[in-house]
């Protein structure tokens, strides 16, 4: 028996591609659930983000919308072909 290189194997040895170096059966059902776990983790965050501030917060960030949202109307140009006659 000839290996690649053209050198003989002895008697007890093995050529290099044997089922013992095969990978090893995967339950693709652990995989889909971690899968799943980490979606499910990622989602917990971004509702921790929006939904967990304290109610001072929220009521701050909501005055702080709102006057940005004035101020942008306040600066915005009126348009002549919009007014109305």
């Amino acid at each position: 028996m000839n290996s690649a290189s053209g050198a003989r194997l002895s008697a007890g040895a093995r050529p290099a591609y044997t089922p013992a170096t095969m990978a090893e059966p995967v339950n693709l059902n652990r995989f889909r659930k971690a899968r799943a776990r980490q979606q499910a983790r990622l989602q917990a965050d971004r509702n921790a983000v929006v939904h967990g501030l304290p109610k001072a917060e929220r009521s701050r960030a909501k005055a702080e919308a709102e006057r940005a949202a004035r101020t942008l109307d306040a600066k915005r140009r009126e348009d002549p072909a919009e007014k109305p006659e």
